[in-house]
């Protein structure tokens, strides 16, 4: 079985490099390699220039990524709390070249690792070269690497030391929509001591963002939070790529409000269920398919 995985994961490598190969030779400038993780290092630059607040300005951004990219034909808009400008930051020391492959790196070691823990096995792992999302991770430069890392190692620690468990959630809240349902299940079970570690790690983690980086980034990320609702219900970041409920009623043509009524429906009920799985004692990997799938149901943004 492991000489046919090996075979297939080398075919999967070189399909995956293939296309791109021909993203990076032959693609418009707007769908370069790194489309993403460009936002993560202009906004480095701004944060180590003393300008952090202006990460928030979709024109001064611009300026920055068109003299990276020339010929890229509109922003790529920095949406993100202060917590991940806090932790972008150092990014822009290194060219970008070498920052994005560094970053790269990194978070998939994270990955790697925390996958490895989960499933165990050389050919498990084999299987991770034929899973297409981290091929499109690893070509826009994305941060999901980091946030399943610290996703899984939050799950994988709870029973065994929860306090770390939670500094693991508090760090998540970098992307707060993917962490909004952990205090829920560890309520369940009555893991307080995570629940706590968690609350104090993201308050910390916060308030270090805001007194480093500058206290205007909360009301500039405030006010950005309404441009990328209007980004999402407006179909700007493409319904398409979007897996969600809100978004598919977008698509068959409902008007926002209907489409945000039923999207919270459904969001309801994953939590409901979520609780209910943790709290009659499931076993634990049931646990945590549960809690991971229910969180892609309450976020109306989920891209790609």
């Amino acid at each position: 079985m492991s000489a046919r995985l090996r075979i297939a994961a080398g075919a999967a490598i070189a399909f995956h490099a293939l296309i791109l190969a021909a993203v990076i030779g032959y693609a418009k400038p707007a769908y370069f390699v790194g489309s993403d993780f460009i936002t993560f290092w202009s906004a480095s630059q701004l944060a180590l220039g003393g300008e952090a607040v202006k990460s928030y300005d979709n024109a001064t951004m611009f300026q920055i990524e068109q003299a990276l990219v020339p010929g890229i034909e509109f922003p790529f808009a920095w949406f993100y709390p202060p917590t991940f400008l806090l932790l972008a930051a150092p990014l822009s020391i290194l060219p970008f070249v070498a920052s994005y492959l560094s970053f790269l790196a990194a978070s998939g070691a994270a990955y790697v690792e925390a996958f490895r823990r989960i499933i165990g096995g050389m050919d498990a792992l084999l299987c991770l070269a034929g899973f297409s999302a981290l091929w499109i991770n690893i070509a826009h430069g994305q941060n999901a690497l980091l946030t399943a890392a610290l996703a899984a190692g939050a799950l994988l620690l709870l029973e065994s030391r929860p306090v770390l468990a939670g500094v693991l959630v508090g760090l998540l809240a970098i992307k707060p929509h993917l962490a909004v349902l952990f205090p829920l299940a560890f309520l369940a079970v009555g893991a307080w001591r995570a629940i706590a570690a968690a609350a104090l790690t993201a308050a910390v983690f916060a308030a270090a963002s805001l007194a480093l980086l500058g206290w205007d980034l909360l009301p500039a990320f405030l006010q950005n939070l309404g441009v990328a609702r209007l980004f999402v219900e407006g179909g700007l970041l493409p319904w398409s790529k979007m897996p969600t409920v809100f978004a598919a009623c977008r698509l068959a043509g409902m008007p926002v409000d209907a489409a945000y009524a039923l999207h919270a429906a459904a969001a309801v009920a994953a939590a409901l269920v979520t609780w209910q799985v943790w709290r009659r004692g499931a076993p634990q990997p049931m646990k945590n398919a549960a809690l991971m799938c229910a969180t892609f149901f309450v976020s109306p943004y989920v891209f790609d």
